[in-house]
């Protein structure tokens, strides 16, 4: 925005996950709006029981072949790594990142990140299968190279979000509602501005500025073409013993970047048993887990779009979305039965790391966690972009009354310390503060058709390109 920025008096926020809750706290930490009123909505009570962010555990990485990206999540560390101290969200257990030789260029640029930034301190680089074994700490390995980085590790994802839903609600300064966003408010064409939302029971909110922050829904509420749609992947959890995860916590966290398949470890102890208090929504049940997931293309989901959606034109869709069509998330539940591809696919990867007739110093009742069940699944349903890169921008057509806070592609709770402030820098026209990914996260005219083969994610994604989730049902009904 070229003019000086003039605070809204009024500014409503729609949703309350990563990038909701973030921009809501920076909000409230910024003078200029100091006299803004901020109202938060959200479907669900807190926590959200399909927020993406609301799990066990994501993994906190620098680890990023986009120098930009690897700096971002260096920042964010340095704030991690301050929630330490009170040893209940951040655990840096190391990640070992592997992969085969044909997907090895995504690991050099990241580990040349890494040193270039002046991180060499706590690298090794893992040329052979024997060395990743030496440092892995499990009997197995899926890759051939790679290295470990004893400065990533992983973060209690809910304990996260509830500490920054509790700084915000501390500020005194938010308004939570409780509610189903069924359209954004509107004026009439030729320059319509978006006036706030109307909840499905009726209610309507007001706001001189709404900040579209609804993740993996956003598609629901508004018409991106193909820049933003849900995604959903896949994470299994084994329940472990206190031998078992005390022995498994002292082992570095693991990622398959040719497969997008990754593994984090328990928590050390003590175990506590029971749900955490203080939300009556609360789920996260504190005896220690095994999690395996794959960070892949996803599961479309596809639903008919409403035709009413505001957004884009007809002539900026190609593809499913262009013809009337949007993909929203699998399910509004937290635990869900995997398809028999994904089940296939987390427990392969469980067999090559934890193979059963391999001497190994870790609790001999782990041999068989490649046929223990889960104790529980679910699919976490990304707001994936073409190029994995957010979406942190006003919308063009509604002259500064809209902005987007969004698609977040799997990796955006890494930065959840840091992330609010860089999207209020967007917001007031501070896009230097934000550097060059400033221009990753701007709206970019065509990208509302780029064609599926035209996708770029970050990484290395597994899993079948293409497949829907209700066709991978149905798959798994027939075997």
């Amino acid at each position: 925005m070229s003019e000086p920025f003039i605070a809204p008096q009024s500014v409503l926020i729609i949703g309350s996950g990563v990038f909701g809750l973030s921009t809501a706290l920076s909000l409230c930490e910024r003078d200029e709006f100091s006299k803004s009123t901020i109202t938060l909505v959200d479907k669900h009570e807190f926590p959200t029981p399909d927020g993406a962010s609301i799990d066990t555990s994501r993994l906190i990485r620098a680890d990023y072949a986009d120098p930009d990206y690897a700096a971002f999540a260096t920042e964010a560390q340095t704030h991690w790594r301050q929630s330490h101290a009170d040893a209940s969200r951040y655990y840096e257990c190391g990640l070992v990142l592997t992969c085969v030789p044909s997907n090895v260029d995504y690991l050099h640029r990241s580990l040349a990140n890494l040193q270039a930034m002046g991180h060499s301190d706590g690298l090794h680089i893992l040329p052979t299968r024997a060395d990743i074994l030496r440092l892995s700490g499990t009997p197995g390995t899926a890759g051939t190279a790679g290295y470990v980085n004893r400065r990533s590790g992983w973060a209690d994802a809910e304990a996260s979000m509830a500490y920054l839903r509790r700084q915000v609600e501390a500020t005194g300064r938010v308004t939570f509602v409780v509610g189903t966003v069924a359209r954004l408010s509107s004026t009439a064409a030729p320059f319509p501005q978006i006036t706030g939302a109307h909840l499905r029971d009726g209610r309507q909110l007001t706001a001189d500025l709404t900040i579209l922050a609804a993740g993996a829904w956003t598609n629901a509420l508004l018409r991106l073409g193909n820049r933003v749609r849900a995604t959903g992947q896949v994470m299994g959890y084994y329940a472990l013993s206190a031998a078992e995860a005390e022995a498994l916590a002292k082992i570095p966290a693991q990622i398959d970047m040719s497969r997008g398949l990754f593994l984090i470890p328990p928590p050390p102890p003590p175990y506590a048993t029971g749900v955490d208090e203080g939300y009556p929504n609360a789920h996260r049940v504190r005896h220690p887990h095994l999690k395996v997931a794959r960070h892949g293309v996803g599961y479309m989901n596809w639903v008919a779009r409403d035709a009413g959606l505001g957004g884009m034109e007809e002539w900026d869709e190609t593809g499913t979305e262009g013809e009337g069509k949007v993909s929203v998330p699998v399910t509004d539940g937290h635990t869900v039965t995997l398809p028999a591809e994904a089940d296939e696919a987390l427990r392969g990867y469980i067999r090559e790391l934890f193979p059963p007739n391999i001497p190994s110093p870790l609790p001999a009742s782990l041999r068989d966690l490649p046929t223990r069940p889960f104790s529980h699944s679910r699919v976490c349903t990304y707001a994936d972009t073409p190029d994995s890169s957010f979406l942190v921008s006003y919308h063009p057509r509604y002259g500064g009354s809209l902005f987007l806070a969004t698609g977040g592609s799997g990796h955006a709770f890494k930065f959840l310390p840091v992330l609010g402030g860089k999207v209020v820098d967007v917001l007031v026209g501070r896009e230097e503060r934000v550097g060059r990914l400033a221009e990753k996260w701007r709206w970019r005219w065509g990208k509302g058709n780029v064609l599926e083969d035209e996708w770029i994610e970050e990484g290395m994604r597994g899993g079948v390109k293409g497949l829907t989730w209700d066709e991978a049902v149905a798959q798994s009904a027939v075997i």
